[in-house]
């Protein structure tokens, strides 16, 4: 009798234990292929090594965007030079033609003359109206490729104040600063940087393109050549000659290092074609304004300054 109860008493609690260990064991294997099952959705879900791999180096960004800042500097270098340059009463009309152009050209680039002269195409590129998803992230984002270029831009246009200083309406000096950020230098840089007809030329048994690294063509002397036909040439005889130089002093295809003539040939080329587009520009732009509202100013204000006439306030006293 007494087993008996033993029993009874027993029997429930070794069920209990028993229930307890099947159902922890149900637990774990349950845990187990949740896990398993989690596991095997985000290997499916997650992107392979080579495909989440980015291009971008850091660096590299870190170094283009001090580049750009150093360039930028350019702007107020600039004012700072053309203002020693002219005489007291015109000081505040350069330094704010310095300010409009960056200005004005920085939103322009970036709204057409970005798509122009990276965009697909020839002669020019397809105007991508401030998107820049045509244009794939390298081995720096695209935004800091945008800001690079925009301060090279503005300093094309730039050149054109400091030859024209003195005697230009400030309004028309801020179209025609539109029309070069926004036209006549993308066109151009799209020939050269864009991946246009000029980096593809082949002369004379060279078809390693057309070379202008820093834009001694594309900047300077783009802006040197508007600046001639404004009056006086600011840039241009350096930017010439400095893209010529390449064909002559090329450690690798250069005349003076046993590379040909080729290299030479497609230098003159590409920066006789680029002066004759800028002259060609500047011609239409600058007759254009003059013939309708006219480019110069008075005689009068001329001689009195631009400063009181055109902004209502002098630098000096």
């Amino acid at each position: 009798m007494k087993r008996y109860i033993k029993l009874l008493l027993i029997l429930p609690i070794i069920e209990i234990l028993s229930i307890g260990e099947i159902c922890a064991a149900d637990i774990v294997a349950v845990e187990a292929t949740e896990v398993s099952e989690t596991v095997e959705v985000l290997k499916a879900a997650a992107p392979s090594v080579e495909t989440a791999a980015s291009p971008i180096v850091p660096l590299d960004t870190v170094w283009v965007l001090l580049a750009a800042m150093l360039v930028f500097f350019m702007q107020p270098g600039f004012a700072l030079v053309e203002a020693g340059f002219t005489r007291s009463k015109n000081t505040a009309n350069i330094i704010m033609k310095n300010f409009v152009d960056f200005m004005l050209g920085t939103v322009l680039f970036w709204f057409v003359g970005f798509g122009i002269m990276f965009g697909d195409g020839d002669f020019m590129g397809v105007p991508n109206l401030f998107s820049l998803d045509f244009y794939p992230d390298s081995n720096v984002p695209m935004e800091a490729f945008l800001v690079f270029q925009t301060v090279f831009c503005a300093t094309s246009a730039t050149i054109v104040s400091g030859a024209m200083a003195e005697r230009t309406k400030f309004y028309m000096y801020m179209i025609y600063s539109i029309l070069i950020s926004a036209i006549v230098y993308p066109v151009s840089g799209h020939w050269t940087w864009g991946g246009g007809w000029l980096s593809q030329l082949s002369l004379l048994g060279y078809d390693g393109g057309f070379h202008d690294f820093a834009g001694s063509t594309v900047v300077h002397s783009v802006g040197g050549w508007l600046a001639l036909v404004g009056a006086s040439s600011v840039h241009g005889v350096c930017g010439f000659t400095g893209t010529l130089l390449v064909g002559l002093f090329s450690t690798t295809d250069g005349l003076f290092y046993g590379g040909g003539i080729g290299l030479l040939a497609v230098q003159a080329v590409g920066a006789l074609t680029v002066g004759a587009w800028a002259l060609l520009c500047g011609f239409v732009i600058f007759k254009g304004l003059d013939k309708i509202k006219g480019l110069r100013v008075t005689p009068r204000i001329e001689e009195e300054g631009l400063d009181i006439y055109e902004h209502g306030e002098t630098a000096y006293n």
